[in-house]
């Protein structure tokens, strides 16, 4: 999916995820774990990189596709190698499951939502009632749930949408993990009122952090 630039007043602003990812390192020893993988495996890194990332585009245009209810793009989907469409399949499948299992009323769906008062943007997957309680909805095909998805969705997507929605308030939020290669998933769920207040301090500490870096970059 081609990635979006965000504007404030003309301006460029950074994404959520480019901000998360510049600056926070909590999860850097799964990272190391997975690399070190790949290379006893004898993959090539980025490319095992490339395929991980592709599998992920296409289960998320496929679960959108689906709660839309919109016909998928056989061209696009063709577009992709073998090996990624099957993972993805098996990703989209094991969403489809879960769907099945729950009441999903959906407000905005890929919606890109920019916040003029901190200079920053994102797409939140999904916003909406699951099971009568307002979400925000995040579809992973990681091998984990990890804590800086809650930065991610707690905290920095729940202040666009603050921003933008303020008569609509956030009840909670839930993170969905769909395995790619085995029939499973895992269904995270937390009450808004438990990591709001927490994930917005701190995504707003990296904000400032990735500004700093910026302007540090900028006398190289």
């Amino acid at each position: 999916m081609p990635t979006t630039n965000y504007t404030v007043n003309g301006a460029p602003v950074p994404s959520v995820t480019t901000v998360i990812d510049k600056t926070l390192g909590w999860n850097k020893d799964a990272l190391v774990r997975w690399a070190y993988k790949q290379g006893k495996a004898g993959r090539d890194l980025y490319a095992a990189r490339d395929e991980a990332g592709n599998i992920g585009t296409l289960a998320h245009y496929l679960a959108e596709c689906h709660i839309k209810g919109l016909h998928p793009d056989h061209a696009y989907i063709e577009s992709f190698p073998e090996d990624t469409k099957e993972a993805g399949y098996v990703a989209y499948r094991n969403f489809g499951k879960w769907f099945k299992s729950i009441s999903f009323d959906p407000l905005l769906i890929e919606g890109h939502l920019v916040s003029e008062e901190h200079g920053f943007g994102g797409t939140p997957d999904c916003i909406a009632y699951i099971n009568g309680e307002l979400s925000i909805f995040d579809l992973k095909t990681s091998m984990g749930i990890y804590s800086d998805y809650l930065i991610q969705i707690c905290g920095g997507y729940s202040l666009l949408w603050e921003e933008s929605h303020a008569d609509q308030l956030i009840e909670r939020y839930d993170i969905v993990r769909f395995g790619k290669f085995a029939r499973t998933h895992t269904h995270f769920s937390i009450d808004a009122g438990e990591i709001t207040k927490t994930a917005q301090g701190v995504f707003l500490n990296l904000l400032q952090i990735y500004r700093a870096q910026e302007k540090v970059n900028s006398l190289l």
